[in-house]
């Protein structure tokens, strides 16, 4: 499934407590892969599952830059072509 294969193709599991992403960038990244292949997005909350189920990845809130913190997707990071698709929203 494509859906399946966004995490594996769009996030770099690192395991590295200071790689994070906010799971409202994950989501919008995800969403526009869905638009760009013509595939129904799922919700927010199966997409976090997906990626929560890499188990050196845990979901909490962070604080990106002067914002509140935000949840976010820590031990991860968007790869290249991630970054590309976010710069495309």
């Amino acid at each position: 499934n494509s859906r399946e294969k966004f995490a594996e193709i769009f996030l770099e599991t690192t395991g590295d407590e200071s790689d994070f992403v906010t799971t409202n960038t994950a989501y919008s990244v995800y969403e526009t892969f869905c638009e760009l292949n013509s595939i129904e997005s799922y919700s927010k909350r199966w997409l976090s599952r997906q990626v929560n189920s890499e188990e050196r990845i845990s979901k909490k809130k962070q604080r990106v830059g002067n914002e509140n913190p935000q949840p976010c997707y820590i031990g991860v990071r968007l790869t290249e072509a991630g970054w590309y698709l976010f710069h495309e929203i």
